[in-house]
């Protein structure tokens, strides 16, 4: 008799156990929303939600719906997007941090990323990019941190971060970039264009690129700009004071084919070369 009546109580533990998973299971989708089931687990905490899609072998964003929290990260890194359309996040308003590396994206529609006007953080490595369009971060005032590394970018246009006046971490390295200067169309189309309206950019990474050249005056609108990479680039030379009126106080130059550097304006300032 001890022995069935300890059986039953076990039966009844495990039996209370699994439904009350059930139920948490069911209660977790009904408040974070359909996206949070077992193919994209979601974590609270400090109340932010984290909600982790990745490696899921997702083709289009519409095979997932928002989350509905105020606040989160969303992880949709390792799948299989390879183009983003216009008004894809449009109901993504709570993201403050979206992870989009490691797919096949290989444009970025005008107006992709309207709706998304509290991300902090856009992480877009590792994919197929070539070109950033003047309008391909519209909509993204409040960015701070953006990383478009390991891409083929060999294209930046003007105003391609114009309106990014908070952004602080520009991260741009193992790209195709060949030159900083406004010359010719068949190199990108940087000038002190290219950064206008940068302000608070504080770390710039442009290492591992084909950079044979940085024309004067590119720097100019950067102001803040506290720490330059680049490094294992093509460069020969620099103009004078290229970086007179900046922060800087590290630049790193290593692996490049210099032959002339001039000291005024370059490295008489800096705490760290």
């Amino acid at each position: 008799l001890g022995v069935r009546a300890c059986a039953c109580v076990c039966a009844c533990t495990i039996a209370f156990a699994l439904t009350s998973l059930v139920l948490s299971w069911a209660e977790s989708i009904e408040y974070y929303g359909e996206i949070c089931d077992n193919a994209c687990p979601c974590e609270e905490k400090d109340s932010i939600l984290t909600v982790s899609c990745e490696n899921r072998g997702i083709i289009s964003l519409f095979e997932i719906s928002p989350p509905r929290f105020p606040v989160y990260h969303l992880l949709l890194s390792g799948n299989l997007l390879n183009r983003l359309y216009p008004n894809q996040f449009v109901n993504y308003t709570g993201a403050s941090i979206l992870h989009l590396g490691s797919n096949d994206i290989q444009d970025i529609e005008t107006g992709a990323f309207h709706g998304l006007r509290g991300l902090r953080r856009l992480h877009l490595n590792n994919n197929k990019l070539e070109l950033l369009r003047d309008d391909t971060f519209l909509g993204l005032e409040s960015l701070e941190y953006l990383q478009v590394d390991y891409n083929y970018i060999s294209v930046i246009e003007p105003n391609a971060f114009s309106k990014l006046h908070l952004l602080q971490v520009l991260i741009l390295n193992d790209n195709l970039l060949s030159s900083l200067g406004n010359r010719l169309k068949l190199f990108i189309s940087y000038s002190a264009l290219l950064f206008y309206g940068l302000q608070s950019l504080q770390y710039l990474f442009l290492q591992y690129n084909v950079i044979r050249e940085i024309e004067a005056g590119t720097f100019e609108s950067v102001p803040n700009l506290q720490l330059l990479f680049l490094n294992n680039n093509l460069l020969r030379s620099l103009p004078g004071n290229i970086f007179s009126g900046l922060s800087l106080y590290r630049l790193s130059l290593r692996s490049n084919h210099f032959s002339y550097l001039p000291v005024s304006g370059v490295l008489d300032q800096l705490k760290s070369l």
